[in-house]
């Protein structure tokens, strides 16, 4: 059985996750790999060792609620398109309003579900955009939160809505990091 999970972190600092970050954990008879696209390239790791790498944020795991077939077929994209990770096209992060379109960490997933035939219109650049999509098309089975092992008051760049509660997923996520 396959399971896709998305992992909504949280901004921080003034670089590239100072809108957030998602990542992807595709869960296969028993394993947990973890995909991520960021301006340094793909990022293909056991789960637990990439959650420890992100030890310093918060990170929201939505769980998805998809066929068993849309499951493997996300869960093939991914294999797919990170296996063909020396492509630029594939791993080439573009930010938004290039010439070349948006890469960033919010496509692959989106990509994957259109892919796997989810009804999905719109590309959204922001890992937000991308968890509030998912949860108001039903598409989130159960959410749970993820608290930074090493977190510090990292500084929170002032374009972040850092309201707490703000996203329907902080206030229905249990704090079990799985």
């Amino acid at each position: 059985m396959t399971i896709v999970k998305v992992v909504i972190w949280e901004p921080t600092g003034w670089g590239a996750s100072s809108m957030g970050h998602i990542s992807v954990v595709v869960v296969d008879g028993g394993t947990a790999t973890s995909y991520s696209l960021a301006p340094g390239g793909c990022d293909v790791r056991p789960f637990d060792e990439y959650m420890s790498k992100n030890s310093f944020r918060t990170g929201y795991i939505l769980e998805l609620n998809l066929s068993a077939a849309q499951s493997r077929a996300v869960g093939a994209y991914f294999q797919n398109y990170f296996n063909n990770a020396a492509s630029p096209n594939v791993c080439g992060y573009q930010l938004i309003g290039t010439a070349k379109g948006i890469n960033n960490c919010a496509t692959p997933i989106q990509r994957a579900l259109q892919s796997a035939g989810v009804n999905w219109e719109t590309i959204s650049a922001l890992p937000r955009g991308v968890g509030l999509s998912l949860w108001i098309k039903g598409l989130v089975r159960r959410a749970s939160k993820c608290s930074g092992y090493n977190q510090v008051r990292i500084f929170v760049p002032p374009w972040s809505n850092t309201t707490k509660g703000a996203y329907p997923w902080e206030n229905r996520a249990n704090e079990s990091c799985r």
